[in-house]
């Protein structure tokens, strides 16, 4: 996934993979900062790729391309 970085600001795994998702949430429960940590570094990665001068360049250069 572009927005999750596995074990930075999130965590990837199959959704039939129970085991390691009730592993992370009992992980998370228990560690505040680990929490806070993970959020604040998902909020900047979203902020980096989606900043809105970032969505306009992009959304312009594929319009340019296609037109």
């Amino acid at each position: 996934s572009e927005l999750i970085e596995n074990g930075v600001n999130g965590y990837v795994y199959s959704v039939k993979d129970t085991d390691s998702y009730q592993k992370h949430i009992i992980e998370l429960i228990g560690d505040e900062d680990k929490r806070t940590q993970m959020g604040q570094k998902g909020e900047q990665l979203a902020k980096d790729k989606f900043h809105i001068d970032i969505m306009v360049d992009q959304y312009l250069n594929t319009y340019n391309k296609i037109g």
